[in-house]
């Protein structure tokens, strides 16, 4: 309701992913259902969400409070603009305009005129998209996660020899 009529007209909204059957999932329904180019589609296999990325923009992830969202982890690797609540945990590695967008969770406004600005600035996304899908390089993807485990593994062999050393010599702690 906050995006103007023009914008909102020639857009296309996606609703993807689990319904639950709650008074706010109801009211979403309900709202979304009377927007002509508003999409319900509920649960996607990952193959289907995948193939759906491809195709969009943006991807708004308007949870009230979520700790890791594999929505934008997904969409950042796709190399896609994320809008998402300061509520969620990506929000940490989301820099406002430089690889996504943040805003304060339940506000309306604050999100519509995020969404209003991509409109306007289309050819600045795919430059958000490229960093975002650099935050994701860095942050989330497998190599990312391999050398963590590496470093973990590391840290705890060096705590075993120091201790072992200092058992050898006699230490106190």
């Amino acid at each position: 309701e906050a995006l103007s009529d023009d914008i909102a007209g020639e857009s296309f909204f996606l609703l993807i992913g689990k319904r639950d059957m709650n008074e706010f999932s109801e009211k979403i329904v309900r709202r979304a259902s009377m927007i002509n180019n508003c999409i319900l589609l509920g649960e996607r296999t990952q193959q289907e969400i995948h193939n759906l990325y491809e195709r969009l923009d943006v991807v708004v992830v308007a949870s009230r409070e979520e700790t890791v969202s594999m929505a934008a982890i997904e969409a950042m690797m796709m190399g896609k603009v994320c809008i998402v609540s300061n509520e969620t945990g990506i929000a940490e590695y989301i820099v406002h305009e430089e690889n996504g967008f943040v805003f304060q969770n339940e506000n309306e406004e604050e999100l519509a005129s995020i969404m209003r600005w991509c409109y306007q600035n289309q050819q600045q996304l795919k430059i958000i998209g490229t960093n975002a899908r650099k935050t994701y390089e860095e942050n989330f993807s497998m190599h990312r996660f391999g050398m963590n485990i590496q470093n973990m593994l590391q840290n705890e062999r060096n705590i075993l020899q120091q201790e072992k050393n200092c058992t050898a010599v006699g230490c106190k702690n």
